[in-house]
């Protein structure tokens, strides 16, 4: 069984409100189940057509566009699932974004929110939360690029400097001439960086996909597991439960 975040839920329902032309607004939901999602739809006058077809843009999704430096300098990936986290196991995700990412990173917990963060020596920021409430899980992976793109435009900038430098004592070229050749350098220079930082993004992008994945992977409970898990409840409370005698006279 599919699960859907809050922000997943309103995106799904805004999209399936546009595919159909209705007007009616988008409810919010915390982490739900894709039985629950379209109980929501059907109340508010969705097909079942729209709402299939939103969830195959949903999962079709892709990360937000190229800005002019290239990109997306913002990567976010969120997946939610029945399942718990106790700590053995976030002491093993831990474990396992440390050796994706490279780097210790800094470990909070608030309540039953758990949080990784990592700061890429101050080039990439990525943040792991997973959040449990009610056998319910949300993880959420974010990915902040805005030092990489910076970092990759500089270096970017020195090989037209040094072009400029040498075009200006060395070429003598014509004023026109100098002009345009000074234009188109610096040009693909800027293109070659943001060609780089879109690429890298993109590999971030995918990477943060893949520990979300994996996380799940790891906590998910399966439908034959909570199954499982109710009739072993239902036959507990049925031992635990007092017997009635009745004596016959």
């Amino acid at each position: 069984m599919r699960w859907f975040s809050e922000k997943q839920t309103a995106e799904i329902l805004r999209a399936a409100a546009e595919i159909q032309g209705s007007s009616n607004a988008p409810i919010k939901a915390g982490a739900i189940s894709e039985d629950e999602l379209r109980t929501a739809a059907r109340e508010m006058g969705l097909a079942d057509a729209a709402i299939d077809e939103a969830m195959v843009r949903a999962g079709n999704a892709s990360p937000s566009r190229r800005g002019f430096f290239g990109g997306p300098l913002y990567s976010e990936c969120e997946v939610a699932f029945a399942g718990t986290c106790t700590d053995d196991q976030w002491e093993a995700i831990v474990a396992e974004i440390r050796k994706e990412f490279g780097e210790q990173g800094l470990i909070e917990q608030r309540g039953a929110t758990r949080e990784w963060q990592g700061k890429g020596g101050g080039l990439v920021e990525t943040t792991v939360t997973v959040r449990e409430s009610d056998g319910r899980v949300l993880v959420t992976v974010t990915s902040r690029l805005e030092g990489i793109g910076f970092l990759a435009h500089i270096l970017g900038a020195l090989p037209t400097l040094i072009g400029i430098g040498i075009g200006g004592s060395i070429l003598h070229l014509a004023p026109a001439l100098g002009t345009a050749a000074i234009a188109g350098w610096a040009a693909l220079n800027f293109f070659g960086a943001r060609t780089v930082v879109s690429r890298f993004c993109a590999a971030r992008n995918r990477q943060i996909h893949a520990v979300a994945e994996g996380i799940r992977n790891r906590l998910e409970t399966s439908e034959d597991e909570l199954r499982h898990r109710l009739e072993s409840a239902v036959a507990q409370a049925a031992e635990a439960a007092p017997t009635i005698q009745v004596e016959e006279r």
